[in-house]
């Protein structure tokens, strides 16, 4: 393999050496751009023989053999993708003494050069004809040579997560899509939260070179059903109008037949197919589920305060006082056993439930619950009496840590 490395440069604070390696060595692994669009890789050739080459060269990194076949099973997981043996053997083949040379970012690039050398630029061929041009015909007239060997930068540093972040960041001059490159940043904050659990959200996006808000929509995205990514990836539906659905499934927990409900009003209003008026709606619809929240709470409150003690202790044996019980500890059951949950860990981490003032609300009525409790357990289930009891020692406990480090922050 023909390559060779040059000394690191002053500029960057020191982050890249140079290097000249033949581009048909370099490897690449999955990426987060998926879709490449033909005309504009066509362009890009073009622009690449009118420039005399590269004015913007690829960033790639050496690795010995053992560290590379590491890293691509990091990155494998990261992007959910297989190499297929095919490409294991192709792979084994542009490994040489000097280890291998691993794309990091430049796969437009990469792919332009192959065309060029494999097919020929678009002058080339309307000279034969709107015909592909030998390999390296059109190569050997532009550059004079048909060497393959091209300039390439090499990251001083081999840590994963640092290439990653590289790779994230280098991808601004083209960028992919908006679902490939949230979902990107979303399986790396992830891969980067299993590796550094004291971090918090917002040191993972300094550590990404991105703002907080963009991890979290990356996050709140990427938790979506794989029908509605679906949607983005096929630009039935713009990924702002995900990122807003995602709000619906966080806060009030709509499952996906309600978010296709959502989407198909969407679709069929063109004033809500805009995001701006989506977002409207979707604050309008979780506003009204906190109201109606509240009002339960409010009505739950009055019926105990207003009432003398024999007509409360009656008045908890109505069908209406048992099943407003039952729907608020229910609830909250229900939404802690969703925020619990061991799929969700790496989106709730870090975070706390204060959607609304939900906590705080159910907090007030706390008391009044564990009254009429032993009144309910005779009208409902073991299991459920069970739940309900779970569900108010729950709300004591979350109610206890949020004081104490109220009284910390003071």
């Amino acid at each position: 393999m023909s390559s060779k490395k040059k000394k690191p440069e002053t500029s960057q604070a020191m982050r890249y050496s140079e290097a000249t390696v033949d581009f048909t060595h370099i490897i690449t692994l999955p990426q987060m751009r998926t879709e490449f669009d033909p005309q504009a890789l066509r362009q890009l050739v073009d622009s690449i023989v009118k420039s005399g080459g590269l004015i913007n060269p690829q960033i790639v990194t050496n690795l010995p053999e053992k560290e590379f076949w590491e890293y691509s099973k990091l990155v494998c997981g990261i992007y959910e993708k297989q190499l297929s043996q095919s490409t294991i053997r192709s792979i084994k083949k542009k490994i040489g003494s000097t280890g291998a040379w691993v794309m990091i970012a430049g796969e437009r690039r990469l792919l332009a050069l192959d065309i060029l050398w494999n097919e020929g630029c678009s002058d080339c061929q309307k000279e034969h004809g709107g015909k592909k041009v030998g390999k390296g015909v059109c190569w050997q007239k532009h550059f004079g040579t048909l060497s393959k060997v091209i300039p390439v930068r090499v990251p001083i540093t081999k840590d994963p997560s640092e290439l990653l972040t590289i790779q994230l960041e280098e991808n601004t001059q083209s960028p992919p899509n908006s679902y490939e490159l949230a979902n990107a940043v979303a399986k790396f904050a992830i891969f980067l939260k299993s590796q550094n659990r004291n971090w918090s959200w917002k040191k993972i996006a300094q550590r990404m070179k991105r703002s907080p808000e963009m991890v979290r929509r990356a996050l709140t995205f990427f938790a979506l059903p794989v029908s509605i990514k679906k949607m983005v990836s096929q630009k039935k539906i713009h990924y702002g109008l995900a990122v807003e659905l995602a709000r619906l499934q966080d806060q009030i927990k709509y499952k996906e037949v309600d978010l296709l409900r959502e989407i198909n009003m969407a679709l069929v209003d063109k004033k809500l197919s805009k995001v701006a008026a989506f977002a409207d709606h979707v604050s309008g619809t979780i506003t009204a589920y906190i109201q109606k929240q509240n009002n339960e709470i409010t009505t739950l409150e009055l019926m105990v305060e207003e009432l003398s003690a024999e007509k409360r202790m009656a008045s908890v044996l109505s069908p209406d006082a048992i099943n407003l019980a039952r729907i608020l500890v229910s609830n909250f059951t229900k939404i802690l056993g969703v925020w619990e949950s061991a799929d969700n860990r790496a989106f709730t981490k870090d975070r706390y439930l204060t959607i609304g003032g939900f906590v705080e609300d159910y907090a007030k009525v706390v008391p009044l619950m564990e009254q009429l409790l032993p009144y309910v357990e005779d009208k409902v289930t073991v299991i459920e009496a069970k739940e309900m009891r779970a569900g108010i020692v729950r709300i004591k406990k979350i109610v206890r840590i949020k004081q104490r480090k109220r009284a910390v922050a003071r």
